[in-house]
């Protein structure tokens, strides 16, 4: 090795890439390899749209740190970064980072918790104008409780034992029927007949931890 090869394996390292994954977040954003190529080479990232194929079709299991991270940026909204990012290394981990054993990603999913934070964070920004800088309503915060609470794998691993293993299926009724109940429970604040309370996250943890505690 050249000692120019080795200073670029120190600072720019091969990580590993999932195929599958990237396959289905490049489908997902409606690009191509080569779209997604030239729309690297714009943000100052040179890749080659023979890399990302050779990745799609298995040929390729690792790429440099700084084109997984320029991935990452690319394709990963609503997400949050370091979620996305273990997601996209292959990892048993949902896009938004939730626990999960063995998770079909599938695309509803991802469309559902986009919506619902599109919708909430503009309820809340009507609400209250100063919302919009707000750390617990940004999108990336918003979007990563969203999806560990519509997330199966996050229920299943606090209540069951054994194969926990997620389908696609399972996912996608998760997301679906979580969203409608919730937005059932936030139907008055939605529609302006109620405000949210500042204290809701302690009021809520508080009645959970009674639900839990009472006797049958």
């Amino acid at each position: 090795m050249t000692r120019k090869a080795h200073r670029r394996t120190l600072t720019d390292p091969l990580v590993p890439i999932s195929a599958d994954r990237l396959k289905q977040a490049r489908e997902r954003a409606g690009q191509s390899a080569r779209g997604i190529a030239k729309e690297l080479g714009r943000r100052g990232v040179p890749a080659a749209y023979q890399t990302l194929t050779y990745v799609e079709k298995g040929q390729q299991r690792r790429v440099r740190r700084s084109l997984f991270d320029a991935l990452v940026r690319l394709l990963r909204k609503p997400f949050n970064r370091w979620g996305y990012a273990k997601w996209l290394a292959g990892e048993n981990v949902a896009p938004w980072g939730g626990p999960t054993r063995t998770h079909q990603w599938a695309p509803l999913v991802s469309f559902t918790v986009e919506a619902d934070v599109e919708e909430l964070r503009a309820v809340a920004i009507r609400e209250r104008p100063a919302r919009e800088t707000a750390e617990p309503w940004h999108p990336v915060h918003l979007s990563g409780q969203l999806g560990g609470l519509y997330d199966p794998g996050t229920w299943r691993d606090a209540l069951l034992s054994g194969p926990l293993e997620i389908t696609a299926a399972d996912a996608e009724a998760a997301a679906t029927h979580g969203s409608a109940f919730l937005r059932v429970v936030l139907r008055p604040w939605i529609e302006g007949r109620a405000t949210f309370l500042p204290t809701a996250r302690r009021r809520l943890l508080t009645a959970l931890g009674r639900l839990l505690r009472a006797r049958s």
